[in-house]
């Protein structure tokens, strides 16, 4: 499987995320609105983060608007809720709403360095010109260029991500 594939809109671990975002996204806004209702304002802000965190980790590229999304959906939750609302609780909510939106940046920009520099060694290791493969703690083949195709007959897509000693196997395993 190809390293982009996993950023590819229709690949179904992708959808799968969204749909975990988006449920996240519910649960911690709801949570929020009724603690809201009930006053609470400061404690349960901090469950908006999940969301925050995901998105901008599986979507660095994209999370902004969600990023300001939530940080808006939150501003005008309390500022609803608490009108006319009094000069330190605007302060308190402009300051979460900031951090909000700094700490999905923060994570977004690490998220895009992350999968930038693991896009170069992928890319090291399929340009080398001896067969190379890599296996994880785990025993799962996670790196496997060109020359080791060549040299054993397996293909990277049949190899990847498979465990139990089968690299040791010189035959595709489908």
């Amino acid at each position: 499987m190809k390293f982009d594939a996993l950023f590819d809109d229709a690949h179904p671990v992708r959808q799968r995320r969204i749909l975990i975002v988006l449920a996240v996204t519910a649960v911690a806004v709801g949570i929020n609105l009724a603690g809201i209702l009930f006053g609470v304002t400061i404690v349960l802000a901090h469950l908006l983060y999940f969301p925050v965190i995901l998105a901008a980790y599986w979507y660095p590229k994209r999370c902004y608007p969600f990023l300001i999304l939530i940080a808006a959906l939150y501003g005008g939750f309390i500022l609803y809720f608490n009108y006319p609302p009094d000069l330190s609780l605007i302060a308190a909510t402009a300051s979460r709403v900031v951090i909000f939106t700094l700490v999905g940046v923060i994570v977004s920009l690490l998220s895009f360095n992350l999968r930038r520099s693991e896009q170069e060694l992928n890319d090291i290791i399929e340009f080398l010109p001896d067969a190379t493969f890599a296996v994880n703690k785990d025993g799962v083949v996670i790196a496997w260029n060109k020359a080791t195709e060549e040299l054993t007959g397996v293909k990277k897509s049949a190899i990847l991500n498979r465990g139990n000693y089968e690299y040791l196997i010189l035959r595709d395993p489908h």
